[in-house]
C-alpha cells in the first residue's frame, strides 16, 4: 500500500477544515510531524492557487495561523512557477 505525502495530508487537512482557523502546531500534526510542513503548505498555496489566507493577508489572523475559507476550484491560478527557462538559467549563469 502507497503511503500519502505530508502535502497530501495537508491538502485534506485543510479541505476537512475549510472556514476554520488552523494553527502552525494542527498542520505540523496533521502532517504527522514533518518538519517541512509550512513549505508544503506554500506549495498548495503559491503554485497550485489554493485560497489559503495568513496574516499576511488578513488583519482577522495572527501569525502562525491560515485559513482556508472555500474549496479551491480547478480555476485558481498559480501565482508563481518555481520554473525558469534554459535560457534565462544560462543567462544567470554566464
Amino acid at each position: 500500500m502507497k503511503s500519502i505525502g505530508s502535502k497530501e495530508k495537508i491538502r485534506l487537512f485543510l479541505l476537512a477544515n475549510i472556514g476554520r482557523v488552523i494553527e502552525s502546531p494542527e498542520l505540523q500534526a496533521a502532517a504527522d510531524g514533518a518538519v517541512q510542513y509550512s513549505r508544503r503548505l506554500r506549495e498548495l498555496r503559491d503554485e497550485e492557487g489554493w485560497p489559503i489566507l495568513s496574516h499576511n493577508d488578513t488583519a482577522d489572523l495572527k501569525p502562525g495561523q491560515y485559513l482556508l475559507r472555500e474549496k479551491p476550484t480547478r480555476k485558481s491560478l498559480p501565482q508563481f512557477s518555481r520554473t525558469i527557462s534554459a535560457r534565462l538559467r544560462a543567462q544567470i549563469l554566464a
